[in-house]
Order: structure tokens, then C-alpha cells, then sequence
């Protein structure tokens, strides 16, 4: 995937080419759970971990999130506005990976983020 793509279902060659109405449903389902997956792991997994990993890493991580921090907020809320697994996530396995991110009670991404971001800024 192409981080920053809009669409990144069509940059798969076999996704290519004019969208129909199936492509189209099946693309906005592929993009929520890549919103989803790109919190909990691109970003709650790399916070909760911040001082645990040594090298290079851990010090471009800690100073992107201390950079882009409420830039990052910004576009997580605009997504949780569309997409209930952002507040609600629960993963479970399908046949293309993990499916049907949002599950009641499920764990509420944007709450954690803020949290790792603000409250524990004092790691910064």
C-alpha cells in the first residue's frame, strides 16, 4: 500500500481499470478497515512501545508523532465520522485477512490514540 493514497484498492493491478458498483462497495470496505488497521498498528502499536525499542526508530517515531501529533488527531476523527471501527474495533479473521472491524464494545482506537499522544506527551 501507498501511504497517502486516497484509493489504495486501484493500485492493486487486479483492482485497475473502470470502477463498477461491486468494485466500488468492495473498495470503500477495503479503505475503512485499512483506516482501522493503520491506527492500531502503524500507530498504537509504535506508541505503546516507545521507549522499548532502541535505535533509529523509536527516535524518528517519538519526533513524527511529536511533530504531527494533532495533525494525525485531525484526520483520525474526520474517519472515525464515517467509519464506526474507529471507536468501536474488534478484529476477525475472514478469508481476505482480518473483516468486520466494527463490533459492539469494541475497542474505541481514537480514545487510545489520544491518550498515548497527550497524556503521555511527557514522553516527548
Amino acid at each position: 500500500m501507498i501511504l497517502g493514497e486516497k484509493y489504495p484498492w486501484y493500485i492493486a493491478p487486479s483492482n485497475a481499470g473502470v470502477p463498477d458498483s461491486e468494485s466500488i462497495r468492495y473498495r470503500d470496505e477495503y479503505n475503512l478497515h485499512r483506516q482501522c488497521f493503520t491506527v492500531r498498528y502503524a500507530m498504537l502499536n509504535w506508541l505503546s512501545a516507545l521507549g522499548q525499542r532502541e535505535g533509529l526508530w523509536n527516535d524518528i517515531v517519538r519526533e513524527h508523532f511529536k511533530v504531527h501529533g494533532n495533525e494525525i488527531i485531525k484526520t483520525v476523527k474526520r474517519w472515525a465520522k464515517q467509519n464506526p471501527g474507529i471507536e468501536s474495533y474488534r478484529e476477525q479473521r475472514g478469508v481476505m485477512g482480518a473483516v468486520r472491524t466494527h463490533q459492539p464494545r469494541g475497542m474505541n482506537l481514537l480514545s487510545e490514540l489520544e491518550s498515548l499522544l497527550y497524556k503521555g506527551s511527557s514522553r516527548w
